[in-house]
């Protein structure tokens, strides 16, 4: 489960290349179907596949155990808007295209959908969530690689340990060595989207929204993966 732009897609590349079994979704988005063979396999409840990929929340409630991943919602919005834009998970707006206003009025809506969501599952000051401690598994989407950009081996070993896959029965080199996936979306450096994060207005705004605050209490609250010595 994540916020949409969140590297969901990535990280289904990285568990179907390291376990060897499928991952779908409760959605059936004809442009990842071949890519992930499972995607639109939505028979006998999903028994098919290790995981299922979701953004919503009415699917809490049916958790057994679940993979949650966060990401900066600076860059979650900033990718989520890119995709509606362009129906794409890998284009970018035309630079040309690009409406400031537009941008600050949608992210700072996607702010607040942002901290609804996970405070429905983590819970609030004022109401609890619909996890538990026990039934998930946090990871923040900037630790699973390394500085140098490599993926992060401990990633893959939280993930097998969370699975109860022994080391020796998965593809774990395979997953080291071929871990880019097909979905990345590049920003040429010259892109509007790439100052996003110098950008007072939007950090002002996002500020406001709360998405920030409750991404930083979450980065406090949560375990971090550590990073390999050599990539430090």
């Amino acid at each position: 489960m994540s916020y949409p732009g969140s590297g969901n897609t990535w990280v289904r590349h990285i568990i179907e290349t390291l376990t060897g079994y499928h991952t779908t979704s409760v959605y059936c988005d004809k442009t990842l179907a071949p890519v992930f063979k499972a995607e639109c396999d939505h028979s006998d409840k999903y028994n098919h596949s290790i995981v299922v990929k979701t953004h919503k929340l009415k699917y809490c409630s049916r958790w057994n155990r679940a993979v949650v991943v966060i990401r900066n919602p600076l860059h979650s919005i900033r990718g989520e808007y890119q995709r509606l834009n362009t129906h794409s998970h890998t284009g970018y707006v035309d630079p040309e295209d690009w409406d400031w206003q537009d941008w600050y009025d949608v992210s700072t809506r996607m702010c607040e959908s942002w901290t609804r969501m996970f405070q429905e599952v983590f819970g609030s000051d004022t109401t609890p969530g619909c996890a538990t401690q026990s039934n998930y598994k946090v990871f923040f989407y900037e630790d699973l690689k390394t500085a140098a950009g490599s993926l992060n081996p401990y990633f893959l070993d939280e993930l097998l340990a969370w699975f109860g896959i022994q080391k020796p029965d998965s593809f774990y080199d395979c997953a080291l060595k071929f871990n880019k996936g097909h979905y990345a979306r590049e920003l040429p450096p010259d892109h509007p989207a790439a100052r996003l994060l110098n950008d007072t207005e939007t950090l002002r705004r996002m500020g406001d929204a709360g998405c920030m605050g409750t991404y930083e209490s979450y980065l406090q609250r949560f375990p971090r993966l550590p990073q390999p010595l050599e990539s430090i």
